[in-house]
């Protein structure tokens, strides 16, 4: 049976140390997974199949003796089968690693002691801990590093090591573009099955426990292989990404859609959904032939024209070019109306992002002047290379710039390349 979102009301509680809960006979279903960040605010995500209103997550600043542990408020998206609850985090201090643990609320206090936790090391406390640390206030120019993957099997693929390199770049936050569970369905319990089995692979989750981590879905995690807008059942699959991820609010009030934006300092990121309004593959190539949709387009547009940012990045898992069958490739209008629309608006520092292709690697289009620099980082945990990739941002340069690299598997670098904000412009 389904039921509706419960909001539990905010409570905010003092204690005078951290502590190191004893073992539980109820581990958590999956998670946790720190989510959607900002300079004061923080969603924790984790998954039960038990009592969800019987959990409760603690927080305190990291390394600060004199630190007051805090609870945080959650919401329970209630269902029969599987209860995500969300945790937020709120009047957080800007650029701040805090220590976080999730306990059940009749865990003994007294058998608590202080613990900072090791960011790298193997779960701790049944996997119930982590640490994060929240965003530079928006708008305000700084350096940062984040990473992108995209393709993970873990049926093929279960012991997935690159995790660990792509952890050892201490990237401020992570980004999924997709293709991150093969579940080839729209079933909602089906894909929600996947995804928990993905979050056990450790390496993983021990990535998502200390790391924010925002997604978009592909084709394989929303559909059947190359699915579009006439996938039926779609809206089980927007439902199950809304649940299983802990990210900003997903479409608009009149659009249903995982396109969403969030900001980290100086660089505004656009999340777009390639899949749940976009045209079949083999559709005429003509000017009814979409990628996001019209009204997905728009708001991408409007919120292009409206940033402030020095650095718009687009994610979506379908590439420019690379892919000749299910990409924007096969999409001239849609492709040439983007293209249009960032240099008929004179917008510039504008980046591209994707996945799909099981290869990673640095691409510059040449859109009628303007240099459209497009990152793919694919095949992370499903290819020969197990690659991914990072952004190391800089804003606070007179010239700000982006440094890319691609990282493989094995720890070689094939392709490091930095780009100055001057260059990404139309000429």
């Amino acid at each position: 049976m389904r039921r509706s979102f419960a909001l539990c009301c905010w409570i905010i509680a003092f204690a005078p140390v951290f502590a190191q809960d004893a073992p539980s006979p109820r581990p958590l279903m999956s998670g946790p997974m720190v989510g959607h960040v900002t300079d004061s605010t923080a969603l924790i995500w984790a998954a039960t199949n038990d009592q969800p209103y019987d959990l409760e997550l603690q927080f305190r600043v990291k390394g600060d003796a004199n630190a007051s542990t805090r609870h945080a408020g959650s919401y329970v998206r209630a269902d029969a089968d599987y209860t995500p609850v969300v945790f937020a985090l709120m009047g957080l201090q800007p650029q701040t690693t805090y220590i976080y643990r999730i306990l059940w609320k009749d865990e003994s206090a007294a058998e608590m002691t202080t613990l900072d936790l090791d960011p790298w090391a193997a779960p701790a406390n049944n996997g119930r801990s982590g640490e994060f640390t929240t965003a530079p206030p928006a708008g305000q120019p700084g350096k940062f590093t984040f990473a992108v993957s995209s393709c993970m099997h873990y049926e093929r693929q279960p012991e997935q090591l690159s995790w660990r390199l792509l952890r050892s770049q201490q990237p401020s936050f992570h980004m999924l573009l997709g293709d991150v569970v093969y579940a080839d369905t729209t079933d909602r319990n089906a894909l929600w099955g996947h995804h928990l089995k993905q979050r056990d692979v450790v390496d993983f989750a021990n990535l998502l426990r200390v790391t924010p981590t925002y997604a978009m879905y592909d084709d394989h995690d929303y559909g059947p292989n190359d699915s579009d807008g006439t996938a039926a059942g779609k809206e089980n699959s927007l439902r199950a990404f809304n649940e299983v991820y802990a990210i900003p609010r997903t479409g608009t009030d009149k659009t249903p859609a995982a396109f969403y934006s969030f900001q980290w300092g100086d660089v505004e990121f656009f999340m777009l959904d390639g899949r749940y309004h976009r045209s079949p593959d083999n559709a005429p190539n003509d000017d009814a032939k979409r990628m996001l949709g019209d009204e997905q387009f728009a708001w991408l547009m409007e919120g292009l024209k409206n940033s402030t940012a020095t650095f718009k990045v687009l994610a979506s898992g379908s590439t420019l070019q690379a892919s000749g069958g299910d990409g924007w490739r096969v999409y001239d209008f849609a492709r040439n109306r983007l293209y249009n629309g960032i240099m008929e608006n004179g917008i510039e520092g504008v980046m591209y992002l994707s996945g799909d292709v099981h290869a990673s690697f640095i691409q510059v289009h040449e859109t009628g002047g303007y240099p459209l620099v497009e990152v793919v980082s694919s095949g992370i945990a499903n290819s020969r290379t197990n690659s991914f990739a990072t952004l190391a941002f800089d804003t606070t340069a007179a010239d700000p710039t982006v440094r890319v690299r691609i990282i493989y598997g094995d720890g070689s670098v094939p392709e490091d390349r930095t780009f100055k904000m001057s260059a990404m412009k139309a000429d």
